[in-house]
């Protein structure tokens, strides 16, 4: 296990830009689909998609990634591609973060161990991974430990 997110100037920087970023867009998801209003979400990994359902009915759905889990248990992070329980599939454009981690040096986006963190610094590296996927917003649903990531594209309705 690593240690918490690294104490880099640069990357605390780059994180507090993505921040920002993901409050903006999550914001525009929530206001033009609801997105986090719904009363269920259904992930559907062989379609790599997320459904936002009310009353049995699905309503919206998204092309969605595993950017990585939070373990209340273990207070850590780690990574949807680092994760056995994750198809490689729906995980794979998020090894792209890795690769923005190896070009900038920042550990926390490279490493395939769980990092020991806090809720907030979970969210800002799945913030981290909205910016360098360039995505619409990223979904946090709760699991039978945890919360489960989720980066969402083409966001539509059913």
């Amino acid at each position: 296990m690593t240690e918490p997110i690294a104490d880099d100037p640069r990357f605390d920087e780059w994180l507090d830009d993505c921040r920002n970023e993901l409050e903006r867009r999550n914001a525009a998801a929530r206001a033009a689909f609801g997105v986090g209003d719904y009363n269920r979400w259904d992930i559907v990994q062989g379609a790599m998609q997320l459904v936002f359902s009310d009353k049995g009915k699905p309503e919206v759905t998204a092309d969605a990634q595993c950017i990585g889990s939070y373990s209340y248990v273990t207070n850590t992070w780690k990574w949807g591609w680092a994760s056995a329980s994750v198809s490689p599939r729906f995980s794979n454009d998020i090894l792209k973060v890795r690769e923005y981690g190896e070009a900038h040096g920042f550990e926390s986006l490279v490493t395939d161990v769980s990092i020991a963190c806090s809720e907030d610094a979970a969210w800002l590296l799945a913030a981290g991974a909205l910016v360098v996927l360039d995505a619409e917003g990223v979904y946090c649903g709760a699991t039978e430990h945890g919360l489960m990531f989720l980066l969402l594209r083409n966001l539509r309705r059913l």
